[in-house]
C-alpha cells in the first residue's frame, strides 16, 4: 500500500477556505506528542514540519495529543470501535488506536474524490460523503461501491448520510434528499428525490448539511433555508422566524432523551421536545452563536463545536474546552467518543485527541 502525504485541505462552505498541505505518518514524537511526520525532503512541501503537542503547566502530562496536519482542517472524524476515521479534501485516514497503524486512501485507491465531507456506518460498511457522491467502503477486502450522479444522484457533493430504523437510506446532497428505500442501492427504481419544489416547499432548503433520525423514526434535515422533517409522508419545516432553528441550519443530531437539536450559523443552538423549540445562544453560555458542528453520545450527552470552542450541554448548563484545554484551536469542525471515553476533535491544523477533559464553566 504505497503512502502520499501530499494531500490534506478543506473549505469549509460559509466558514472558512483553506489550503491544501501535506498529512503524512503518524508515529510518536515523544510520550505525549503524536504528530503526521514529514516525508522525504525530496517530496516535503517546504512548510511541513513533524507536530509538536504543548503541554499547559497545568495539565497532566498525557492530557492530550495534537495529531497536527499544517494548516488544513479535519472534516470528519469517525469512531468505529478502536478505528479512527479522518477524513478532509485530500483523502481518508484509517487510525488504529491500539496499534498506532494507519492507512492513508485517495483516488487512486478507488475514491471518486479526496473531497471526505463525511463519515458513517452502513450495512457493517464504512459509508463516506464525498465531493464525488456517495463511497461505501468494505474494510475488509478493500473494495469499493460508488454512488454519484451518473448513478442516480442529483448532485454529486454529499455532506451527510443515514441509515434509518425501517431500513431506507437518505442522502444529503446540495441539490435535495435521496431517499433509497430498503437502502437497495443497486436498484434505481426504489429511489426517490427530494426537493424544495416537490415537496411543495415543505424541504426548506435544497442544500441539505445534515440528515437525523428521532425516536418515532421521523427525518430531519438541517439545510440552508432552515430545518424540515419527514414523517409518515408528511412534510414539516421551520425557517425564517419560526424558532431558532431558522436558516443556515449546519447540524442535526438526536440525543437518547428525544431531543432533537439543531445547529446554525449565527443563530446559535436549538432545542425541539416534540411540542416547540428553546433557542441557546452566547447569552446562555454557548461560547458563541456560530456552531459548526453537533455530536450526540452513545450516554445521551451533546456536544457543540463552535467557531470558539468546543461545549458540552449538561444540566441546562455549558461546559467549555478551548486551546489551553487541549483543542488545537478555537473552530470545532468534527467531534467523536469512541468507547474507552476520550474525546477527539477535529479543526484547523488536525484532531486533537483529549483523554483528560478540564471543563471550564462558560463566561
Amino acid at each position: 500500500m504505497r503512502f502520499n502525504p501530499t494531500w490534506f485541505g478543506f473549505t469549509l462552505i460559509g466558514v472558512a477556505a483553506l489550503a491544501a498541505i501535506a498529512y503524512s505518518s503518524i508515529e510518536q514524537q515523544a510520550d505525549t506528542t503524536k504528530g503526521l511526520a514529514t516525508p522525504a525532503a525530496a517530496e516535503r512541501p517546504a512548510a511541513a514540519k513533524p507536530a509538536e503537542t504543548v503541554q499547559r503547566a497545568a495539565d497532566a502530562p498525557d492530557a492530550y495529543t495534537h495529531y497536527r496536519v499544517g494548516n488544513a482542517a479535519a472534516r470528519t472524524v469517525y469512531a468505529d470501535g478502536a478505528i479512527m476515521w479522518v477524513g478532509t479534501t485530500m483523502g481518508l485516514v484509517r487510525y488504529d488506536t491500539g496499534s498506532g497503524e494507519h492507512r492513508y486512501y485517495d483516488k487512486r485507491d478507488g475514491l471518486p474524490s479526496d473531497a471526505i465531507l463525511y463519515a458513517g456506518k452502513y450495512g457493517g460498511r464504512l459509508m463516506l460523503g464525498t465531493h464525488g457522491g456517495l463511497s461505501v467502503f468494505a474494510p475488509q477486502d478493500g473494495s469499493w461501491q460508488h454512488y454519484g450522479v451518473a448513478e442516480g444522484l442529483p448532485d454529486a457533493r454529499v455532506f451527510g448520510a443515514l441509515a434509518a430504523s425501517n431500513g431506507d437510506l437518505w442522502i444529503a446532497t446540495w441539490a435535495g434528499a435521496t431517499r433509497v428505500r430498503g437502502g437497495l442501492l443497486g436498484q434505481r427504481a426504489e429511489w426517490r428525490h427530494h426537493t424544495v419544489a416537490s415537496t411543495s416547499g415543505g424541504l426548506a432548503g435544497d442544500r441539505i448539511y445534515a440528515v437525523a433520525e428521532d425516536r418515532a423514526g421521523a427525518i430531519w434535515f438541517a439545510t440552508q433555508g432552515g430545518v424540515s422533517r419527514y414523517h409518515r409522508g408528511k412534510w414539516t419545516n421551520w425557517k425564517g422566524a419560526t424558532g431558532p432553528a431558522a436558516a443556515d441550519a449546519m447540524s442535526v443530531v438526536v440525543t437518547a432523551d428525544g431531543t432533537v437539536w439543531v445547529g446554525t450559523l449565527g443563530a446559535g443552538l436549538g432545542a425541539f421536545d416534540g411540542k416547540g423549540w428553546r433557542a441557546y445562544t452566547a447569552a446562555d453560555g454557548l461560547p458563541s452563536d456560530r456552531v459548526l458542528a453537533l455530536h450526540a453520545d452513545e450516554a445521551g450527552g451533546l456536544w457543540i463545536g463552535t467557531d470558539k470552542g468546543l461545549a458540552r450541554f449538561v444540566k441546562d448548563k455549558f461546559s467549555v474546552l478551548g486551546p489551553d484545554e487541549g483543542l488545537l484551536g478555537n473552530s470545532v469542525y468534527s467531534i467523536a467518543t469512541p468507547p474507552d471515553g476520550t474525546l477527539w476533535v477535529g479543526g484547523n491544523g488536525g484532531v486533537a485527541h483529549i483523554r483528560k477533559l478540564a471543563w471550564r464553566a462558560a463566561r
